[in-house]
């Protein structure tokens, strides 16, 4: 998977994740200069790692925009996994969360998220652990649904929108009280 997100203007966070029991040796990320011919690019990052990469770009200029690339590799340099992702930094992909934060133990817990930038194809939900890891709830649709939401469903959850071009994610706190 492939993401990336801002919270501030000056500032954007891009991640790479491959989710899959192959074994990774290296990862590599590239930004191509013509989005069109990728023989053209420049090497961002190589290393050795185990399953996920995150950079930050701060200060973001119009040279910076384009077509990223993560590539995944075993041992032997063979290609495990490729995804791309176009960053675009004057049309942020503004991800929003709606629905009622503050409920009831009991009462159904339904949030929706959506985009006024761009048309999602994709939706990825999560919940942040007490350890602090985001973990998938499993859940692809805009909207993430509890029928009868207890305490323990209470906490930050988290909705990556994406589709082959850009993604972003938003996040929101729900708090479910006592009946």
């Amino acid at each position: 998977m492939f993401t990336w997100e801002t919270n501030r203007t000056d500032m954007y966070h891009v991640r790479c994740d491959f989710e899959s029991g192959e074994q990774v040796a290296f990862f590599s990320l590239y930004r191509y200069r013509d989005q069109y011919n990728r023989n053209k690019y420049k090497l961002i990052k190589r290393m050795r790692t185990i399953s996920w990469f995150q950079i930050y770009i701060f200060n973001p200029k119009p040279e910076d925009e384009g077509l990223y690339c993560c590539v995944w590799l075993n041992e032997e340099y063979s290609e495990l996994h490729t995804e791309t992702a176009v960053l675009n930094f004057t049309h942020d992909p503004i991800v929003q969360i709606h629905g009622d934060t503050a409920i009831i133990e009991g009462d159904t817990l339904n949030i929706t998220c959506f985009s006024q930038s761009f048309e999602p194809s994709t939706f990825l939900w999560y919940n942040l652990s007490q350890h602090g890891y985001w973990y998938s709830l499993n859940e692809t649709g805009d909207s993430f649904i509890i029928e009868s939401a207890d305490r323990k469903n209470s906490g930050k959850y988290k909705c990556l929108a994406k589709n082959d071009l850009v993604c972003g994610s938003a996040e929101i706190s729900v708090t479910i009280q006592c009946n």
